[in-house]
């Protein structure tokens, strides 16, 4: 595991549903930005808003802000969450896939 992940962070919400999570540690402005899981590691952290690296595990030092901080969603973000809805709509899920029996 990396120094960065063993040293303690509390997390705040940045308000950006992209990089949701972001820190001061030192004079450093830690982010964290959320990956397309699970074809990518699920976080990646950013120090000065570069990538040092990409993990799935929570760290153990780190501390989640509280759930109540909220995340207001980007436009961007929003129309990638419209555009997977819609095309899910228009694949049924598998259960679905073989048709349904209706008549008991």
């Amino acid at each position: 595991m990396s120094p960065r992940r063993e040293t303690p962070v509390r997390w705040g919400a940045s308000g950006d549903a992209e990089i949701p999570l972001e820190a001061r540690v030192g004079d450093e402005l830690w982010t964290l930005r959320l990956n397309d899981f699970p074809e990518e590691e699920m976080y990646s952290l950013l120090v000065a808003g570069e990538e040092v690296e990409r993990f799935s595990d929570w760290p153990k030092a780190w501390t989640r802000p509280e759930r109540s901080s909220g995340v207001r969603a980007t436009p961007a973000a929003r129309r990638v969450t419209v555009e997977r809805l819609a095309l899910a709509a228009r694949r049924p899920p598998a259960a679905l896939r073989g048709g349904l029996n209706l008549v008991p």
